[in-house]
């Protein structure tokens, strides 16, 4: 075996030129196959940090028009106790907290969490404790626990700080740990944790009052599916029970944790990992061709050793160790293309790109680099190594003598490869076609509201300073009055949600004088508080109707605006100006009845996929008691500028801080980003997959060339009798390009029959585009056409050239 290492070097460093193009090549491969799989280890393979993690599951109560609403605590509580299939309940609720430290106060992500959760899911703090079940008693002193990015960031890391009192939305709360550096929750990006308190939570009696996130262990041996039908009936029987709140209960979903927490990633990681396994055989058909050619030039050299006495093994054997040298080394390389590689996904990859502090290069991905490194070395010794056991020595060697060659018989095997290349590259790249038009298509629909030089200022007021509508209008006014000073300001607006924020607003009402609605019939719809320029400023048109103007106020009468949606769905060809709708906020009062004064453009909520969700517009003074809280905590101004948005943001926050310098600001940013942000995971995997159809392509057309180019050297004989017997020219071109055309043909139709069948498990990765879609298929066919004629063209070129005088004196 040392013999065969150091004869499959000396070979291999005589023809450098095959050599480090093969060495190349598998690198890529094997690189960009360990970058991938480094990535999708990390998320979708390697197991939670959580104790038990495969019994965890995420909890969704659904409604008939919302598949992923909130539990209110009644129904949480209810359902904790009736479960016989769930081992333990946790609750968990979004948390917005002002910050006010040193400096500028900062608005914090927060949550709050079952006392006893941590304890459960087996949270090891990195200093510190973490919270118990007797933190969320009542009477109980106030703590947090931070995040290990903020205890860096805002305490330098500083080891002291537990036991420090910090003062969050104008309370003291003392830090009593710091969560672990990998610490994740699905869709929580938690900067700082307090303990949920139930028993003394104002809505605790408040059945329809639904905010509450839901995580839980199954029993052992329980499946999904049997927890989801003990979940439905007792969803079923809270529907029966109180169907004034419950009416429009349907049954809970239950997604295991770890695929919540990866979402619609979960596809785009599969997909993007076939296609660079798809690349990587594209690769070494390409090199498993160049090693075919070798072996066959290499005949007469094997005959000559099996003359000698080497056996058919000993050949097979000398084949595989030069196949598993080059993968070695390329392997080796390809390690360090996955290292860079690795960092280069995650640099492209969105904000909400879960678990990325789990992508590395472990022993798990040294693994697989070194599994596919062997698999290639194999394959690219087997090909030649059993091309050599068919052959005959005698044969080969009077077939030397004479100068002959069997190329039509020994070309077929590199005819087959040529073909399969072809229609992996058809399929990869139909596949990058399907998306990119899908983004294309996604990119051309309005999102119902102008996008362009806008900015928007993501604020928190604090909330003992502004507890009523009142004081919150009164407070927009001075900040409009300031930030309206800034040159360039065309128009200011404030509103509780952002169109395109993930974040929605739904509300049940009634509409006077129709008949009253079934508990589990009553409409609702996404509802929004904002200021009167409000339309104007993010340019959303006005239908029917007239805009809020100032006597809009808390002591003008109830007033809204609806958008197409809700008019269409409830109104149909009415109009519904003038209509009135009753609107209960909980706040244990009577309905408040609202005139619908005007009709607005849809916009979209949460993504430019969705469809127009029925919503209708409050302005800022009429906003009842108990919405004022969310209003004030998610506080959102809106300014269209004449100038470039980035270059606001300094501005803005120094005259907020003017105003009053407890409000805190979480974010500056162009509306645009907003938009960019929905689309982000499409434009991750277009990205992604454009790149490897684009290497595709070019690994099959240098395929397709190499093999044109060896088969015009093996029939240079051949092509010099034709000339010397009168062809012309453009006869011996005619015959060289035909022959890649056919075997591109034969890809073209075998890629167009597989792509049919594979990309039918893109569909939801599509956006108005069928995986049948013909002018795809059509252009995908016609550029590898294109191609193909090209890779053919230049060798056939060179063979118009031959000397047949030259080439008959040659034999």
């Amino acid at each position: 075996m040392i013999n065969d290492l150091k004869y499959a070097l000396r070979v291999l460093v005589k023809t450098p030129g095959f050599t480090l193009f093969a060495i190349f090549t598998i690198a890529l491969g094997i690189g960009a196959n360990s970058a991938i799989f480094s990535v999708v280890n990390g998320v979708l393979l390697k197991p939670l940090q959580y104790r038990e993690a495969n019994r965890l599951v995420w909890i969704w109560s659904t409604r008939k028009d919302v598949t992923r609403a909130f539990f209110s605590i009644p129904n949480f509580v209810d359902t904790r106790e009736q479960a016989r299939t769930i081992e333990r309940l946790f609750g968990l609720a979004t948390w917005g907290v002002n910050f006010v430290g040193t400096g500028e106060t900062e608005r914090l992500q927060g949550m709050r969490i079952s006392g006893d959760a941590f304890g459960a899911l087996g949270v090891q703090p990195a200093l510190g404790r973490t919270l118990q079940s007797t933190d969320e008693a009542d009477g109980a002193a106030h703590v947090v626990m931070l995040s290990y990015g903020l205890w860096h960031r805002r305490f330098g890391a500083d080891p002291n700080v537990l036991g420090r009192s910090v003062t969050l939305n104008d309370s003291n709360y003392t830090i009593i740990g710091i969560l672990p550096r990998d610490f994740v929750i699905p869709n929580f990006e938690a900067e700082i944790v307090a303990p949920l308190r139930l028993n003394s939570d104002p809505r605790r009696t408040e059945r329809g009052g639904n905010f509450l996130r839901v995580i839980a262990f199954l029993k052992p041996g329980v499946t999904v599916e049997q927890a989801r039908l003990e979940l439905a009936g007792i969803a079923e029987r809270l529907s029966h029970d109180f169907p004034e709140d419950n009416g429009n209960l349907t049954s809970p979903r239950i997604i295991p944790l770890q695929e919540e927490l990866t979402g619609s990633y979960r596809q785009s990681l599969a997909v993007l990992l076939g296609a660079v396994v798809t690349v990587l055989l594209i690769g070494c058909a390409n090199l498993a061709n160049l090693q075919l050619a070798r072996a066959a030039a290499r005949q007469r050299e094997n005959a000559i050793r099996s003359a000698l006495g080497a056996s058919r093994w000993q050949l097979l054997r000398q084949s595989l160790t030069e196949g598993l040298v080059l993968s070695a080394v390329g392997g080796t390389l390809g390690l360090l293309i996955a290292i860079w590689g690795k960092d280069s996904l995650l640099h492209f990859a969105p904000g909400d790109f879960p678990r990325i502090s789990d992508v590395a290069i472990d022993l798990r991905v040294f693994l697989f680099c070194g599994g596919i490194s062997l698999v290639c070395g194999i394959l690219l010794g087997l090909g030649p190594g059993l091309h050599n056991l068919r052959s005959d020595p005698n044969t080969e060697l009077k077939d030397a003598a004479w100068g002959g060659s069997a190329g039509a018989v020994r070309s077929r095997g590199r005819s087959v490869l040529i073909v399969v290349e072809i229609a992996l590259s058809l399929i990869l790249l139909v596949a990058a076609g399907l998306v990119i038009k899908s983004f294309a298509q996604l990119r051309t629909v309005d999102p119902g509201f102008g996008v362009d030089r806008s900015v928007i200022a993501r604020l928190s007021l604090p909330p003992g300073k502004y507890s009523t509508a009142a004081s919150v209008e009164n407070v927009f006014g001075k900040i409009a009055a300031q930030l309206g000073a800034i040159p360039g300001i065309e128009s200011i607006a404030a509103t509780n949600v952002m169109p395109m924020s993930g974040v929605t607003a739904r509300t049940d009402f009634l509409i006077s004088g129709r008949p009253p609605a079934k508990p589990s019939d009553v409409p609702s719809a996404h509802h929004q508080w904002v200021s009167k320029d409000y339309f104007d400023a993010m340019r959303i048109p006005i239908r029917q109707g007239r805009n809020f103007i100032a006597q809009d106020n808390e002591r003008g009468a109830g007033v809204v605006i609806v958008d197409e949606a809700l008019a269409r769905k409830f109104f149909g060809e009415e109009s519904p100006l003038g209509a009135h709708i009753f609107v209960t906020m909980g706040d244990n009062l009577a309905p408040r009845e609202y005139e619908v004064i005007g009709v607005a453009g849809n916009v979209k909520r949460v993504d430019l996929t969705e469809n127009p969700v029925p919503t209708f517009y409050g302005p800022i003074g009429q906003a009842p008691k108990s919405a004022v809280p969310l209003l004030a905590s998610n506080f959102t101004v809106v300014l269209h500028t004449r100038m470039d948005p980035r270059a606001l943001s300094g501005a803005i926050r120094s005259g907020l801080r003017q105003i009053d310098s407890g409000i805190a600001v979480s974010s500056v940013k162009p509306l645009e980003q907003f938009v960019a942000d929905s689309v982000a995971a499409r434009k991750f995997s277009l990205i992604l997959l454009a790149v490897f159809a684009g290497t595709a392509l070019v690994l099959a057309a240098t395929g397709l060339y190499a093999v044109i180019a060896y088969l015009v050297t093996q029939r240079t004989r051949e092509i010099g009798v034709r000339l010397a017997l009168g062809a012309q020219r453009s006869d011996v071109l005619s015959l060289i390009i035909g022959s890649g055309v056919r075997l591109v043909c034969a890809g073209l139709v075998i890629g167009i029959a597989g792509a049919f069948l594979i990309t039918r498990t893109l569909s939801s990765l599509l956006f108005h585009t069928s995986p049948a879609d013909p002018v795809t298929y059509g252009a995908v066919a016609l550029i590898l056409g294109v191609v193909a004629i090209i890779a053919s063209y230049l060798p056939a070129r060179r063979a118009m050239q031959v000397d047949p005088i030259i080439a008959l004196r040659a034999e």
